[in-house]
């Protein structure tokens, strides 16, 4: 694979759903990072992962490697298991990661986790609460141009609460809450700069199910976009027409994103892959998506 041309930056999201520390050897993580090149133009600059832990992380950098033939780091590693302890009678999970290409970035500051939670009054019956924990770090490029604060999210989903639509307040706040996190910790400086939030939001855009390029959005959305002055990147690039849309759907609901405050070059979903698990190539129930993003200005 080529570098991502000079001045952009190439970041990719995905959930590897299921991949424990005993699937470290499990055809999926191969099928994915073999899936990479196929679908990404440039080599990732950096990978958001959700739902792995220190052993599948350390596993998708080194195959990244073998599949793309640039190395990667873990910036931000995940917990040895995805429920690292308790805290306040709640279950704290940490399984996203951050990887950065060797060649390309370098970590500036190593970051660590910012954590969701949620009143244990609200939760579903029978269902302890979860604060979950969402890796976070800055890289810069090489070549000292671009600042990159990264931010890899995992909600739960809504089936957590007692009410389903406690979810949408929820993550309407947790939005809110991330955005002004990166701005407090990852200030503007010298270095232009491209926040990037993204990953497994457990929430579709539309309040209704099939999503449309017009609709009534839901709040998490509204907040990242509207207030907060980031992008959908897949919105940004194929919210121009139903058909560019659907392609990204392909009649699913969309519920993973990368969320930039930048200017969106490219960007898509794996929009080609459907397979089921127990086909040869599968990876994960979730498409990977990547965003090829430029500061503003």
């Amino acid at each position: 694979m080529n570098r991502t041309p000079g001045g952009q930056v190439l970041v990719l999201s995905a959930n590897l759903k299921k991949a424990l520390a005993r699937d470290r050897l499990e055809p999926e993580i191969v099928n994915f990072t073999r899936r990479v090149p196929d679908v990404v133009p440039f080599a990732p600059d950096a990978v958001l992962l959700q739902e792995v832990v220190e052993s599948s992380a350390v596993r998708v950098a080194e195959l990244l490697e073998e599949s793309t033939g640039f190395g990667f780091d873990v910036a931000v590693t995940p917990g040895p298991e995805p429920i690292v302890g308790t805290q306040d009678e709640q279950i704290l999970v940490r399984n996203t990661a951050i990887l950065v290409n060797r060649k390309s970035m370098r970590v500036v500051d190593e970051g660590g986790f910012v954590a969701s939670r949620y009143s244990s009054r609200d939760a579903a019956p029978e269902l302890r609460p979860r604060i979950k924990e969402h890796a976070h770090c800055l890289a810069r490029t090489t070549s000292g141009n671009i600042d990159l604060p990264l931010v890899s999210i995992h909600f739960v989903t809504n089936e957590k609460f007692a009410a389903s639509t406690m979810g949408f307040c929820y993550k309407a706040q947790w939005a809110r809450e991330v955005m002004s996190f990166v701005q407090t910790q990852y200030p503007q400086g010298d270095v232009p700069q491209v926040p990037v939030i993204g990953g497994d939001f457990n929430n579709r855009r539309c309040l209704r199910s099939r999503e449309k390029v017009v609709c009534e959005v839901l709040p998490f959305w509204h907040v990242l976009t509207a207030q907060g002055g980031f992008s959908d990147a897949v919105f940004e690039h194929h919210g121009g027409s139903e058909e560019s849309l659907a392609e990204q759907t392909n009649g699913r609901k969309r519920i993973d994103y990368v969320f930039a405050r930048g200017v969106i070059l490219d960007a898509s979903h794996d929009v080609d892959y459907g397979a089921r698990r127990a086909d040869s190539g599968f990876y994960s129930d979730h498409r990977l998506l990547w965003a090829l993003v430029r500061p503003s200005g």
